[in-house]
């Protein structure tokens, strides 16, 4: 009988399991089977003991893929601990309100700032306090544009926008360093070089270095703000101060540091070219404060655009949330690969993830036949009867396609309470 047997139906008896490739498969010869079905049959000589039942084999178990190791943090620096203690922040308070909160910390700062600095210029003259006064009222537009897009990005879904406004605080952001760049930049080096070939003369500039002071500790407070903001959605996607600064999702508390940090280093050029007019009473120096302030202006302008753009573009999620989603969905049962991975960062607290999922066929199958039992019985009960059989093998399909789908509806409403920013999930059957 085992001699006419076709050898695919020996393969099916072997490993029933329909991924292993032929290559892998050692198949005894027919010849050893038959002698090996004849031994087994072929009862023990008399007197002789029976030989001892061999051991039964170890359960195989599924092998499951290595889990993610755990990010390991390195120290926070002195610089961070001194931030976080200035600014601490609720567990609860999720990122884009925490740089909602910096952006109306540094506008405060800055309209202040704004007010005290025009006074200064119409009382001394300075070219430079000048320049510094149009810095301020270009930091108080562009984070007016960044509060905007704030609460614009924060409207719900609409039929028409399935995914959301969240890309929208990327176009204000966009627009607020093109104010930067032409506003601030723009005026304050033409201002600068206007005054370098027409120099004026220059009065109570004692005034204007005790304005500069007083607005070095106001942008301070607010720079420090903004750090705060940075250092801890830094933290929570695994990246380091500086890396979030170049990719992180969230360009407004960016913006926020950068500005404010071009302030800083605005006000200490503005006061060094002052100090230096004042010892000497030479007006160029105050024009090349101009000049350098502008410079700094655009330079900050460019960085800003070209990041903004490149979220406007449509970049993948941080490495470090892409390996944990790919890894919680790798970590379950019923998946045993993972194809066309593909993630989009809609927003600050918004990401798109999509992915083809390989199934275990014989843990989907199992799953159903425990829960339907009596598609097992109705088989075996009539064996004889090919249409009943094939009947029930094509309802028995049809469900284990259906709970393939319930699977993936599973595994997507798992994916997303663990990761509450994956707003949108699609994951198909490969």
């Amino acid at each position: 009988m085992l001699g006419r047997l076709p050898v695919a139906h020996l393969l099916r008896v072997t490993h029933p399991s329909p991924r292993l490739s032929l290559s892998r498969l050692r198949i005894p010869s027919l010849r050893s089977r038959v002698r090996a079905c004849s031994s087994a049959a072929a009862p023990p000589p008399s007197g002789a003991a029976s030989p001892p039942p061999p051991p039964p084999s170890p359960p195989q178990q599924q092998q499951q893929p290595d889990k993610e190791k755990e990010w390991s943090a390195p120290p926070p620096s002195r610089f961070e601990q001194l931030v976080l203690r200035l600014f601490p922040l609720q567990p609860q308070a999720l990122a884009a309100n925490d740089s909602k909160t910096a952006v109306k910390f540094a506008l405060g700062g800055n309209i202040f700032n704004t007010l005290v600095k025009y006074a200064a210029f119409l009382l001394t003259g300075s070219g430079t306090m000048l320049s510094e006064a149009l810095h301020s009222t270009a930091d108080v537009g562009n984070q007016s544009l960044l509060l905007i897009g704030i609460n614009r990005a924060s409207r719900p879904a609409t039929n028409e926008y399935p995914y959301g406004f969240e890309s929208e605080r990327f176009v204000y952001a966009l627009f607020s360093a093109i104010g930067i760049f032409f506003l601030g930049a723009g005026f304050s080096f033409v201002h600068g070089v206007t005054h370098l070939f027409n120099p004026a003369e220059l009065e109570d500039l004692w005034i204007a270095l005790l304005v500069l002071a007083a607005s070095f500790g106001i942008e301070s407070t607010t720079f420090l703000r903004g750090c705060a903001s940075v250092f801890r959605s830094a933290r929570e996607l695994q990246m380091s101060f500086t890396e979030y600064v170049r990719k992180g999702p969230d360009p407004m508390a960016v913006a926020v540091i950068m500005e404010d940090g071009a302030a800083l280093i605005g006000i200490s050029i503005a006061s060094v070219c002052l100090g230096a007019t004042y010892l000497t009473g030479n007006p160029i120096y105050d024009a090349l404060g101009s000049v350098l302030i502008g410079t700094l202006l655009g330079v900050i302008a460019v960085f800003l655009m070209q990041k903004n753009l490149r979220a406007l573009i449509g970049h993948s999620a941080p490495k470090s949330k892409r390996r944990k989603i790919v890894s919680h969905v790798l970590n379950d049962p019923m998946v045993q690969s993972m194809h066309n991975v593909k993630s989009l960062q809609l927003g600050a607290n918004s990401i798109s993830f999509n992915a083809d999922i390989e199934f275990e066929g014989r843990a989907v199958a199992t799953k159903y036949l425990k829960k339907n039992p009596e598609i097992l019985d109705k088989i075996l009960a009539n064996p004889g009867d090919r249409k009943a059989v094939e009947e029930y093998m094509i309802l028995y399909g049809s469900f284990v396609v259906a709970g393939m789908g319930d699977e993936v509806d599973r595994i997507e409403g798992t994916l997303q309470k663990k990761f509450p920013d994956v707003k949108h999930v699609g994951l198909e059957s490969n």
